[in-house]
């Protein structure tokens, strides 16, 4: 869930760096969307050698 949120451009107060909202949103954005595919990578990877 957190994943899709990221991808989707919301709950990117979680990311680390940005809790006062010190990056710009376009940047915070473009980091969410980074975030959550390294996410569903790892994901997958937890997933497919389980």
């Amino acid at each position: 869930m957190l994943c899709i949120q990221f991808f989707r451009g919301k709950w990117l107060h979680l990311l680390a760096g940005n809790t006062f909202g010190d990056i710009s949103p376009l940047a915070a954005a473009k980091a969410g969307k980074h975030v959550a595919l390294i996410m569903l990578i790892f994901g997958f990877d937890l997933i497919s050698f389980c």
